[in-house]
């Protein structure tokens, strides 16, 4: 099912006291209501575009340096293992 493209002219948010506070603060600077929404957008949106999730290498050299805990047959036992946590899950 092809989901309808909306064009968004006007937003509406509720604020909490600190977001209120800043607002306020920024009005008083001279900032308006819209350029406050227009510049948090344009922020945010950069934000966005230059984040980039974190590459395979640095995913696994943060891997190898974890602890890794458990019995040492986990990985040829594996079904056992879980199926007695299962048991225990469901007997508490």
């Amino acid at each position: 099912m092809a989901e309808k493209v909306h064009k968004i002219e006007r937003l509406s948010a509720r604020l909490d006291i600190n977001s209120q506070e800043k607002a306020m603060y920024l009005i008083k600077q001279g900032y308006g209501p819209t350029e406050l929404v227009k510049e948090g957008i344009d922020l945010l949106y950069e934000k966005a575009i230059n984040s980039k999730p974190p590459s395979i290498p640095v995913l696994l050299a943060s891997l190898s340096q974890s602890e890794g805990k458990g019995p040492k047959d986990l990985s040829s036992n594996h079904k056992n293992y879980y199926k007695d946590k299962l048991i225990e899950k469901h007997t508490r």
